[in-house]
């Protein structure tokens, strides 16, 4: 490629197109690793906590194939149209609902918007996660269904 460009024998698109082709190339040769199906995996049975994922994180945005993580049936509830990704509740790996801190003078309220029922574990990640977000602050959980 690069004697081709010396000699000018790509055109622009020409070389636009090889520049693009050799980039997801090395993009697939640094993700290869990653895809290794004799690499050791956990137990099947090993407990999964639950997590709260803040907007805009990587574990979303990243993923070449989201519904590792995202059913694609709540695609439409995390990202919006104009661009926002809100934060996500992960239960057993998978995302099951979003969540947002709201504040009002004094107190800072989690709301989780569940897309199906969440276990008790919700409410306990979520004090955590209030008590790190707003710790000078009164804090209150309140769930709503989707």
């Amino acid at each position: 490629m690069a004697e081709a460009l010396v000699n000018g024998a790509l055109g622009p698109r020409a070389l636009n197109r090889a520049l693009l082709e050799r980039q997801l190339l090395t993009r697939r040769r640094r993700l290869a690793p990653a895809r290794v199906p004799d690499a050791p995996r956990p137990d099947p049975d090993s407990p999964v906590p639950v997590r709260f994922v803040a907007p805009f994180d990587n574990l979303l945005l990243s993923h070449e194939d989201r519904t590792r993580v995202l059913p694609e049936e709540y695609r439409k509830l995390i990202f919006s149209r104009n661009g926002i990704v809100l934060g996500s509740v992960l239960v057993d790996g998978f995302v099951q609902g979003a969540w947002r801190i709201e504040r009002a003078r004094d107190t800072a309220t989690l709301v989780v918007e569940s897309f199906r029922a969440l276990p008790d574990e919700v409410t306990e990640e979520g004090t955590r996660l209030l008590e790190f977000m707003a710790a000078a602050a009164d804090h209150e959980i309140r769930f709503v269904v989707r």
